[in-house]
């Protein structure tokens, strides 16, 4: 691999010669040569999520954020700014990652531009790893112990920085959190060893609401684990300090995001900050948390304001290697209108036609396809823009979850009855028969989804994990060999594998097969001895 950082004030662009990102070319090419200057400024945007990888608490996390493409006045003009597919690294707060265990990242986190807007002056980009081949997004990390831990953006001096300034140091400037000291933490709570994924979302860099009493919009959000989700205000603290805009709430149990704009400044920019939950749902309590940081803009209600629509609707699947395909609609009723159709959190690999962004006379529509790689298995939001000649703007999103492709499942251990002798096995047995997964030097059983496992003879029509009373599957965490490492055990009604034919005097084994919290299929077996009535 040849890697050059090519330095100017407030970005470095990497030219770069080396295995693709999944299907992304080796080196930026926009601007016909793959080596060009480039510049962007301060933070627009922002999100933070994670998940388990399957190794022994390796958590991989997926950072996507906002930035002004340019800023002649902070920068100097003169040099081409970032276009989609662009390599770049945040030199404006030297961007760094605080893992919450006491390490920090020796470098600036490297990211990938997936849109950019020259109209709204943004670009939204995600973190990618350089240190993997073929290199893939993400962030990932070992911790040793089991946490919770805060994981946050940091800056060579501690925070990740900076917002724009207030005006009149900054024209259109923040209203809210501006400047110094105001940093963007996009704090993320993380428990590496529970088999536990964060939840995840997309948003627009600048979100548009008009002029209203009851201006009204969506954070999407979704849970892998399909955890229940709440969605709530930051604290202060959690934003880097400063407040939230006023008159404005988030439904907790929808997202959706309330603002009273009336009399409010539309002059400059607004900023808020989203956290999302999951939650346990036995009791309720947090097991995890991510921000959604965006800036807010309020534009006078000319005419009707845009829709944007995804079909399908989703949520959608795909295996890897798979294509998964939607078209996007932005439409404008007034008269005469135009529509700008642009994306704001579409995976970096995937292809639009015609290229987004588009702008014409309403409705505009392009057909997306994404082919994604084993780097992206998991769960993923993609956001889309419409926004019209009034600069109004409507917002739609869509979930999609990738899971293994066609190399087959991964392969685990199963301990079938572990400390018996030979797995005896009674058909008449009114009980359950306890079945561990053990974690490994290269699997961590805290990665499956215990909803999605099934034990017997493979035919399609396995029983599941059996649930107590109370609904909750009969699933734990427990350190079965003795070897330091948490093994996942669970518990099947020997009533439901005699029932369902998967257990009979014959069987001399039964399979297990599920997949963990990012997808990837797995598969496991082990010897059984029917006896007895």
């Amino acid at each position: 691999m040849r890697l050059r950082l090519i330095p100017f004030l407030g970005v470095v662009l990497l030219a770069c010669e080396r295995t693709p990102l999944q299907t992304e070319p080796a080196a930026p090419t926009a601007h016909g040569t793959g080596e060009f200057d480039g510049n962007h400024s301060h933070f627009r945007y922002g999100t933070m999520s994670w998940a388990p990888t399957g190794n022994p608490g390796e958590v991989r996390f997926r950072l996507r954020a906002g930035f002004r493409r340019d800023d002649p006045a902070y920068l100097g003009a003169g040099a081409p700014f970032p276009v989609t597919g662009d390599f770049i690294q945040d030199k404006v707060g030297d961007t760094m990652f605080d893992f919450g265990d006491g390490t920090v990242s020796s470098f600036l986190v490297p990211f990938i531009v997936t849109a950019h807007s020259v109209e709204e002056n943004w670009i939204i980009v995600e973190a990618v790893d350089f240190s993997a081949e073929p290199f893939g997004p993400g962030i990932p990390h070992t911790y040793a112990g089991p946490g919770p831990f805060t994981a946050r953006l940091a800056g060579p001096l501690g925070a990740a920085c900076c917002r724009l300034d207030p005006p009149p140091f900054q024209i259109p400037g923040l209203n809210n959190r501006a400047g110094q000291p105001h940093s963007y933490p996009l704090p993320t709570t993380v428990s590496p060893h529970s088999g536990n994924s964060s939840p995840v979302s997309a948003m627009a860099p600048i979100v548009v609401v008009p002029d209203n009493s009851a201006a009204t919009f969506f954070v999407p959000a979704v849970d892998p684990d399909g955890d229940p989700i709440r969605w709530r205000l930051s604290t202060d603290a959690e934003a880097g300090g400063g407040s939230h805009p006023p008159g404005l709430s988030v439904d907790a149990a929808t997202g959706q995001v309330t603002w009273n704009t009336t009399g409010l400044d539309q002059a400059n920019f607004w900023t808020t900050t989203i956290m999302i939950e999951d939650l346990d749902g036995s009791g309720g309590a947090v097991k995890s948390a991510i921000p959604v940081d965006f800036f807010l803009r309020i534009r006078p209600p000319v005419g009707s304001a845009p829709t944007c629509a995804v079909s399908p609707a989703g949520p959608l699947s795909a295996a890897v290697g798979e294509p998964v395909a939607f078209t996007v609609t932005g439409t404008d009723s007034d008269a005469g209108a135009t529509v700008t159709l642009n994306s704001a959190g579409m995976p970096s690999v995937a292809e639009s036609s015609p290229a987004l962004p588009v702008t014409g006379a309403s409705p505009q529509s392009s057909d997306v396809t994404w082919t994604p790689g084993d780097a992206l298995v998991g769960t993923h939001v993609a956001l889309f823009t419409a926004t019209d000649n009034n600069g109004l703007q409507g917002l739609c999103s869509v979930t999609i979850t990738v899971t293994g492709g066609g190399g087959g499942p991964v392969e685990v251990v199963v301990d079938i009855k572990p400390g018996s002798e030979g797995n005896p096995v009674k058909l008449g047995s009114q009980g359950r028969i306890p079945v561990a997964v053990l974690t490994t030097p290269d699997f961590d059983a805290a990665s499956l989804d215990p909803a999605s496992i099934t034990l017997g003879n493979d035919d399609g029509s396995d029983p599941p994990v059996a649930a107590r009373n109370n609904g909750t599957l009969m699933a734990g965490l427990k350190d079965v060999d003795q070897d330091g490492d948490l093994d996942l055990v669970l518990h099947f009604e020997t009533q439901a594998l005699v029932s369902s034919g998967d257990l009979g005097a014959g069987t001399i084994e039964l399979i297990l097969n599920g997949l963990t919290t990012e997808g990837t299929a797995v598969q496991g077996r082990d010897a059984v001895r029917v006896v007895g009535p």
